[in-house]
């Protein structure tokens, strides 16, 4: 969508000459990044009646206000900048030797802070202060710029405060045209090309949250849902009790699998736009309203003892390059409403190293936990792209059933025999070979001498109660899986 229109020059109206309204993410932040930054520094906007549009005065944005930019710009990257940390630093009265060692860091923090501080002892803490007050918007804008927390991580660093451009200025969106110019237009037309830069796009990155992976809800109903959404995410990410900082801070997490928290943003669908700083590009993902009722129910069901959220903490070592990111995998999968079943047969079939996302805890495992709390979450996609089917009794049939199993096996001192029907199924469901699975599962109900009763369901429409399958084959894990305590192994079927 082009933005002649969207952002509009005003010539008629008596207090306002530019109004802009939430078209696309990119105008629906700097909506959002303008408006924090006028309340700020106490500029006059409005929304107008109908709310869809902000009513500004160009001016109060230009580099004309430059001075006013990045002094919002050290208000609210305050903890993150080396100038203002070294401020804080020096106000300390008894200095530990901690903090000496990290004022002499903040001097050399960047190019900038080396130039600005060359020359200057640690010790003189005035002439560090009168240095940073003279050259106080150089050291702001340089540091800023560059940063991979600040505009960088948004932005081409050299448009930063630059007029209307020939191009997007936003990282994934920017192309060097004195290097390409009719590659990237409509049938190689040059001509053809939105640039679709603005000035405004400056203040797309005070819009998103500040953390390694930067979120933004374009919640675009209107600038009050905008603000409101936005608002209440970043109130979240402020907080050490909420799940974001339980599950390492990763947004992920605390806006999909703790709903009491995310629901005040997210309730419908809407699109979500990420920003990671170690890739240089947005992603974006729209999340249905499918998805986040799904999303509700593992909130609801692993409220209690969370061994879902534990599950989700985990990566897959496939190989020294290559990780499954758990949390990353189910997320995705929930959205775009997938199921899991490929993942599950994988963690069944393999023994790799497994380690938690803070790097601990690695060891060799057969993932009998996991792959419990994934055929919790795969019950909910099946029963969301199914409509209903399974229930709670039935699993608690298939846990009945397999324990009997055991029981009857190992009285019979006959445990190998166990492992041995498991490798059967399991290979059943890597072949997908419905028919091989229902022979080996009545195989085994006739040497145990225990009846089935779900076999039924799986005879009936293997395909809808494949977790069914699943979760019997899991619970035979119990001879196998000595990592996992007996009490992340027990039934956990109860209100799913």
């Amino acid at each position: 969508m082009g933005g002649d229109w969207v952002i509009e020059i005003l010539e008629n109206n008596p207090r306002f000459n530019r109004r802009i309204c939430p078209s696309d993410w990119r105008f629906s932040a700097s909506i959002v990044g303008m408006i924090s930054f006028f309340e700020e520094e106490e500029i006059e906007f409005d929304l107008g009646d109908d709310g869809f549009y902000l009513y500004y005065n160009y001016e109060d944005i230009s580099t004309d206000n430059d001075s006013k930019y990045f002094d919002y710009v050290e208000k609210t990257y305050h903890d993150s900048l080396h100038h203002t940390v070294l401020e804080d630093l020096i106000d300390i009265q008894e200095k530990s030797d901690e903090q000496l060692k990290l004022i002499k860091e903040k001097m050399s923090g960047n190019t900038i802070m080396k130039k600005v501080l060359k020359g200057v002892n640690a010790e003189d803490e005035e002439t560090i202060l009168e240095k940073i007050s003279e050259n106080r918007e150089d050291i702001i804008r340089d540091t800023f710029k560059n940063a991979k927390f600040g505009y960088a991580k948004f932005a081409n660093s050299n448009k930063i405060r630059s007029e209307e451009g020939k191009v997007c200025r936003l990282n994934g969106y920017y192309v060097d045209t004195s290097r390409k110019t009719k590659s990237i237009g409509f049938a190689f037309d040059d001509k053809s090309r939105n640039y679709n830069d603005f000035l405004e796009f400056d203040f797309i990155p005070f819009a998103f949250t500040q953390d390694r992976e930067s979120v933004f809800i374009n919640n675009n109903i209107s600038i009050k849902h905008l603000i409101k959404s936005n608002t209440d995410i970043l109130n979240n990410n402020q907080n050490t009790e909420k799940l974001s900082h339980k599950l390492n801070k990763n947004f992920r997490s605390e806006i999909f699998y703790n709903f009491n928290e995310a629901s005040t943003f997210i309730d419908y669908d809407v699109e979500v736009i990420l920003k990671n700083q170690d890739n240089d590009y947005f992603e974006t993902i729209f999340v249905r309203e499918e998805a986040v009722e799904i999303f509700e129910q593992i909130s609801k069901i692993d409220s209690d003892k969370q061994y879902i959220q534990k599950a989700l903490k985990y990566n897959i070592k496939i190989n020294d390059d290559y990780y499954i990111n758990i949390l990353n995998y189910v997320t995705n999968s929930v959205i775009n409403l997938q199921v899991l079943d490929k993942l599950i047969v994988f963690l069944f079939r393999y023994k790799f190293n497994i380690k938690s996302s803070d790097g601990k805890n690695s060891e060799k495992s057969n993932y009998g936990f996991l792959i419990s709390q994934l055929i919790r979450v795969n019950k909910l996609i099946y029963r969301k792209l199914y409509d209903g089917g399974d229930n709670s009794m039935t699993y608690k049939n298939v846990y009945e059933t397999a324990e009997e199993v055991k029981r009857k096996l190992k009285e019979k001192n006959m445990e190998n025999k166990l492992g041995s029907y498991r490798s059967k199924l399991i290979g059943a469901l890597t072949a997908n070979d419905k028919d091989r699975f229902i022979i080996v599962l009545l195989n085994l109900s006739s040497y145990a001498q225990v009846q089935f009763d779900f076999l039924t369901l799986l005879t009936k429409d293997f395909d809808l109660y494949k977790n069914v399958a699943f979760d019997f084959v899991s619970k035979l894990n119990y001879f196998e899986d000595n990592s996992t305590s007996t009490s992340e192994n027990t039934n956990q079927n109860e209100g799913e």
